[in-house]
């Protein structure tokens, strides 16, 4: 975890905010998760008195070695990690990729029938049928 300062953001501020209230210094319940909002702020300073440190409000080093001594480690391992943008962003082009290729590649035919029956495969494919001059995909 680094250091953290009013006005930050994150998932390291929320496992600080559930670090607080699990050594109940603060009320977990009156904190914006995520944000080292003002609340957030009075518990550390809270925390640092009880502790003897000395009380500036921010988790610095002695703050968060002391934090470590008394479990830290155990709320962050607790705490969910969540989804990320770059996953987010790689599986929706994951999805975009998947569907141009089921509608270009995978079912090239799809929609046209021959003699009644819906053709499963590229009418080029099927003897005796004229060639589709239109392209199967949405974008075209």
């Amino acid at each position: 975890m680094k250091s953290l300062q009013p006005g930050d953001t994150g998932r390291d501020v929320e496992v600080w905010q559930r670090f607080l209230a699990r050594v109940w210094v603060g009320e977990f319940d009156t904190m914006l998760p995520g944000v080292f909002d003002d609340a957030t702020e009075e518990a550390t300073r809270a925390f640092q008195e009880r502790f003897g440190m000395e009380i500036s409000g921010l988790v610095d080093r002695g703050t968060l070695e002391q934090a470590q001594m008394l479990g830290l480690g155990t709320v962050d391992d607790m705490t969910p990690k969540g989804v990320t943008k770059s996953t987010a962003l790689a599986v929706f082009v994951m999805l975009v990729a998947f569907s141009i290729l089921s509608q270009c590649m995978l079912m090239p035919g799809s929609g046209q029938t021959y003699g009644g029956y819906q053709l499963p495969v590229d009418p080029k494919l099927v003897p005796g049928t004229a060639p589709r001059r239109e392209c199967p995909g949405w974008f075209c």
